[in-house]
C-alpha cells in the first residue's frame, strides 16, 4: 500500500535529479540495475524486480509539478519505445551514473486489452468512468448484467452495507473471475476490504467501499513518495523487512502496510536535517480535507520538488530507522503525526486510552494502528526493531536482518 500507480515517473528530468546514492547498504540489492555504490559489504540476491510492486495507477503524470522550473522546460522522457502514443510508453528513471531503469508500466491501453479479465462481450455500452479513476474510457468492459453490483451511496456503514457489498465482491472472485484473480481475501475490518491478485500481472489490490480518507491519503502518500528520491526504495526494503519478521499483518495483531508508511515519513521528518517537510503544514491548500474528492488528484500538482540538504544514503537512513524505534521514540507517551512531521503528545481520547502504538491518521485523525490490541504483540514490534538494529549495525549485512532469496520468493 505504498498506499497499492503511476508512481512510477519521478518529478525530476533524467539530468537534473536530486543527490541520490540509493541502496548503498547493499550492492546486491539492486546489482541488476547497478543502482548502489557498496559501503556496506552487502551480497546474495538481486532485489531488482522488487522495485515495480508499487503499482497504483492514476494518470500518466507525476504528482510534482516541475515545469515552471528553467532546469526542466523542454525535457523529454526517455523511452526506447518508438513512434508510440506518450501514454503507452514505458516510465524510466535514471541513476546519476547509470542506465535507464524500468520502474513501472502505466496503465494498459486498449489495443493491449486487460488479459487478465474475463472474455469480453459484444457491447456499444461503456460506463461512465469520472473523478480519480485512471482513463478506461477507451478499455472495452462487461456486459453490465455481468457485473452489476449494488450502487453504493456517498456515506456507506462500512460495518453494513461495505461489508455486505464485499461479500458479493468475494463471492465473485471465487466463483465467476477464480481464473483470472487469486487470493480473494475478505477482511473484516474497521473499513472492510477484499484483498485480491491479479494471476497475469501478480499486482495486489485492496479493494474497499467509499472509504473517502483512503482515496485522500493515496494522493498524500503518491506526493510525499515523489518528494525525494530515497522514499520508495527505503519504504520497500521497511515492507519486505516487516513481513519477513511477521509484524506487517493488521490481521493478525500487528502494523499494517499503512502505519509502516506512515512510521517510515514520519522518521525521515524528523531527521536534524529532515529529508521530508510536513506537506500538509506547507500547502494546506493542496491537501485540506475540504476539498472535494474530484479535484483532489489536482492537487499534488501546485507542490514543487523538494530538495534536502541531507546527504545519508539509504543504509544509513534504514539503520537510523531501526535504531529511532528501537532506542529514541517514546511509545508510552508519544504520537506519530505526519502531518506535524513530529512526534506529538497522545490524546486522552477512547481512541488512544490503552493503546500500544498511536499512528495518526493525517486527514482524519484516527489511530491507523489499532490493530496492534495485545501487549504480546507490541512487545514482539518493539523487541524486533532491538534485535535487527543491533544485528545491522554489527554486522553491516542487510540479509542479517532480510534475506534476500527469501523476500523475493515470498513475491
Amino acid at each position: 500500500m505504498f498506499p497499492n500507480s503511476i508512481l512510477g515517473r519521478p518529478p525530476f528530468a533524467p539530468d537534473h535529479q536530486q543527490h541520490n546514492n540509493f541502496f548503498t547498504l547493499s550492492p546486491a540489492l539492486y546489482s541488476h540495475q547497478q543502482l548502489i555504490d557498496a559501503q556496506f559489504n552487502f551480497q546474495n540476491a538481486d532485489l531488482s524486480r522488487a522495485v515495480s510492486l508499487q503499482q497504483l495507477t492514476y494518470g500518466n503524470v507525476s504528482p510534482i509539478q516541475t515545469s515552471a522550473s528553467p532546469l526542466f522546460r523542454g525535457r523529454k522522457r526517455l523511452s526506447d519505445e518508438k513512434n508510440l502514443p506518450l501514454d503507452s510508453k514505458r516510465q524510466r528513471f535514471h541513476s546519476p551514473h547509470q542506465e535507464p531503469t524500468l520502474i513501472n508500466q502505466i496503465v494498459p491501453l486498449s489495443s493491449e486489452r486487460r488479459y487478465s479479465m474475463p472474455p469480453l462481450f459484444q457491447t456499444h455500452y461503456v460506463p461512465d468512468v469520472v473523478r480519480c479513476a485512471p482513463p478506461f474510457r477507451e478499455i472495452p468492459f462487461l456486459e453490465p448484467r455481468e457485473i452489476t453490483l449494488p450502487e453504493a451511496k456517498d456515506k456507506v456503514n462500512q460495518k453494513t452495507e461495505a461489508r455486505h457489498i464485499l461479500t458479493l465482491v468475494h463471492k465473485h472472485f471465487c466463483t465467476r473471475l477464480s481464473g483470472y484473480i487469486e487470493r480473494p481475501q475478505l477482511i473484516r475490518a474497521k473499513v472492510p476490504i477484499v484483498k485480491f491478485r491479479d494471476k497475469v500481472s501478480c499486482v495486489e489490490f485492496d479493494l474497499n467501499v467509499n472509504n473517502i480518507v483512503g482515496i485522500r491519503n493515496t494522493f498524500l502518500l503518491r506526493t510525499y513518495a515523489y518528494l525525494e528520491n530515497r522514499v520508495r526504495p527505503l519504504v520497500l526494503v521497511i515492507k519486505k523487512w516487516a513481513s519477513h519478521h511477521q509484524i506487517n499483518d493488521a490481521s493478525r495483531g500487528t502494523l499494517n502496510s499503512y502505519s509502516l508508511v506512515l512510521m517510515v515519513l514520519h522518521y525521515l521528518q524528523t531527521l536534524p536535517e529532515p529529508i521530508l517537510p510536513s506537506l500538509q503544514k506547507i500547502y494546506p491548500e493542496s491537501f485540506s480535507p475540504a476539498i472535494q474528492l474530484h479535484l483532489v488528484h489536482q492537487a499534488p500538482c501546485n507542490v514543487p520538488p523538494y530538495l534536502s540538504n541531507n546527504e545519508s544514503n539509504l543504509g544509513e537512513l534504514l539503520l537510523g530507522f531501526l535504531k529511532y524505534y528501537a532506542t529514541e521514540f517514546d511509545w508510552n507517551s508519544q504520537m506519530i503525526s505526519v502531518r506535524e512531521a513530529k512526534a506529538i503528545p497522545r490524546p486522552d481520547g477512547i481512541e488512544w486510552r490503552n493503546k500500544y502504538i498511536c499512528v495518526e491518521e493525517p486527514f482524519d485523525g484516527t489511530n491507523t494502528a489499532r490493530a496492534v490490541h495485545e501487549k504480546q504483540k507490541f512487545d514482539m514490534i518493539k523487541d524486533q526493531f532491538i534485535k535487527s538494529w543491533h544485528r545491522l549495525k554489527n554486522k553491516r549485512d542487510l540479509n542479517s536482518i532480510l534475506p534476500l532469496r527469501t523476500a523475493i520468493l515470498k513475491r
